[in-house]
């Protein structure tokens, strides 16, 4: 899933991701694993599984990929899973207020 690098991410920003890094590797979510990706520290996989409809039974992994100028602009979330709800590679609009 490591892809390279477009541009080095900025030191502000490497530092805001690695604080929410940790923070989502100490929460204990039974339903959601976070893979950061090693080549790009903007990039993070997500797999969320054991929820209920319209997901029931199924697993499914997005991308979410932080802009330059994150916390103040949301990620972009990208769906990579076939699982009859979003389409494979589309952006998903995501509330972060909620």
């Amino acid at each position: 899933m490591a892809a390279a690098a477009a541009t080095p991410t900025p030191a502000r920003l490497m530092k805001i991701l690695w604080a929410h890094y940790k923070r989502a590797a100490t929460d204990d979510h039974e339903n959601l694993l976070y893979l950061p990706d090693e080549a790009d520290a903007r990039v993070c996989h997500v797999l969320v599984v054991g929820l209920g409809y319209p997901y029931f039974g199924g697993e499914t992994i997005f991308k979410l990929t932080a802009p330059n100028d994150f916390p103040l602009k949301p990620p972009e979330v990208r769906n990579l899973t076939e699982n009859g709800v979003y389409t494979v590679g589309c952006k998903i609009c995501v509330s972060i207020g909620e």
